[in-house]
């Protein structure tokens, strides 16, 4: 088996064919969806590409797994937004952000969405 050498890019990542933007959600809690977003991101680092993730989540496992590559996004609460819709835009934000440097540099990202946020 003879596999073709990745061209390096000038951030030092391989060139890839994993795709840019990957989510893992379900409206069910406990089933293992950062799991896979772990799996996903692993497998992404043994071909050597390093992905960022968004974790839709206040959970601190994917931050210990992966310090200073992961962001989080926590919506807003129903009282804050009966109060003021508009804070489901600003809660999203940082989500908006990890997209945008997503498509500039082109680095993969991985979004979890966990499960539903009873608040």
């Amino acid at each position: 088996m003879n596999a073709k050498p990745q061209k390096k890019r000038a951030d030092g990542n391989r060139a890839s064919s994993a795709p840019l933007l990957t989510f893992v959600g379900s409206d069910k809690g406990g089933i293992g969806k950062s799991f896979i977003t772990t799996v996903i991101t692993d497998l992404m680092e043994v071909t050597g590409t390093v992905a960022h993730i968004v974790q839709v989540d206040d959970q601190d496992r994917l931050p210990a797994l992966y310090p200073g590559r992961v962001t989080t996004v926590v919506p807003a609460s129903l009282d804050d937004l009966r109060r003021d819709p508009a804070f489901i835009v600003a809660a999203f934000d940082p989500f908006y952000a990890a997209v945008e440097v997503m498509m500039q540099e082109r680095v993969p990202l991985v979004v979890d969405v966990g499960g539903p946020q009873q608040t």
